[in-house]
């Protein structure tokens, strides 16, 4: 029987890092090691996990000094000795049979990669599983190619992410996270492994709980940490896209998330000439103008569409100020229109 090392990257988790745990050390499928990796937590869930670490002897516990998930989580692959490797996040947990089904269809269709679906659990106790719109693909597993699997990179997000996903070893090879990324470490991670295997099975069926939280969604607009992920964003695309024979669909995706994460820092509360400078920077740089040369306008939602041509076209502040208008923002549409009229006052004194 297969072993499949479990490994759980965690940081001040301690409000959910049991329900987590629980949900693994009670797998139906029992031939697992389970590897707690603490990045220098600062609350209570270094103690949990020595809890755990008593009462079972298929947990190992590793103890590091904050440097970030994805060197946590290379350290759980240097530390496993599993014939596959499944990642879990500390504030997530999987259904108990979660390991059970995926290396029984692993096995029985011969592939080295099986990703399942996931429900988006959130802080009011309601959950929604994650539709896969992904047209060509009917049937609950779904056997990907080489062909299919760019098109999955380009087209959904699924792969952006490699929790609720069983690798085998003999494709892992080499493949790390890289330590100094924040953001995209995930997707690169995915597309290195994924180099390595001419097929991977996607499993229509959820059983990956992911849990949304107000910590998480607060951090999706800090000015900085937005400005990092563009940064990150940029790089690790460029890796991809460069492998990429057809680059219209992945230019899309990148272009989208870039100006996603843009119009995030349009909504925080910065100053307008901040905001300027970060979307002239970053629209200026060649990777961005050479994507926005691969993309096919007649296939673009009409919100990117405007959004790509305001930027292309160095229309920074209109580009703000629509992103502003089409998300409602009306704290920042107040600020504007006070902006404004201190603006006009000013010149109608100097007259």
């Amino acid at each position: 029987m297969e072993k499949i090392s479990v490994i759980v990257p965690i940081y001040n988790s301690e409000n959910f890092l049991e329900k987590c745990i629980n949900s693994i050390v009670n797998q139906t499928y029992k031939n697992i090691e389970i590897i707690l990796i603490d990045d220098g937590s600062k609350d209570k869930s270094k103690k949990i996990c020595k809890k755990y670490l008593e009462k079972d002897a298929r947990i190992k516990l590793i103890e590091c000094s904050n440097n970030g998930v994805s060197y946590a989580r290379n350290k759980g692959i240097e530390s496993s000795s599993g014939d596959y490797l499944f990642f879990v996040d500390s504030d997530d947990w999987i259904n108990l049979d979660t390991l059970e089904k995926m290396i029984f269809v692993a096995k029985k269709n011969n592939v080295d990669v099986v990703k399942c679906n996931y429900y988006n659990n959130y802080s009011n106790d309601t959950e929604q599983a994650n539709k896969l719109n992904i047209p060509s693909f009917d049937e609950n597993l779904n056997m990907l190619d080489n062909r299919m699997i760019k098109q999955l990179f380009a087209s959904t997000y699924i792969l952006n992410v490699v929790w609720g996903e069983l690798i085998s070893r003999k494709v892992l090879k080499n493949c790390r996270f890289e330590d100094e990324l924040t953001y995209g470490e995930d997707l690169l991670f995915n597309f290195q492994v994924l180099k390595n295997t001419d097929k991977i099975l996607l499993m229509k069926d959820s059983y990956y709980h992911y849990l949304i939280n107000q910590a998480g969604i607060n951090q999706n607009y800090n000015y900085n940490i937005l400005i990092k992920k563009i940064e990150n964003l940029n790089y690790v695309y460029n890796k991809i896209i460069n492998s990429y024979n057809e680059k219209e669909e992945i230019s899309y995706k990148y272009l989208k998330e870039v100006i996603d994460n843009l119009q995030k820092i349009s909504f925080t509360q910065t100053k307008m000439r901040y905001k300027n400078e970060i979307v002239f920077k970053e629209c200026n740089c060649n990777f961005f103008k050479e994507s926005c040369k691969y993309v096919n306008f007649k296939k673009v939602n009409i919100k990117y569409k405007l959004s790509i041509i305001l930027l292309k076209n160095n229309k920074y502040k209109c580009f703000v100020i629509l992103s502003n208008v089409l998300y409602k923002n009306i704290w920042y549409i107040k600020e504007f229109f006070k902006s404004e009229k201190r603006r006009i006052k000013r010149k109608n004194k100097k007259l």
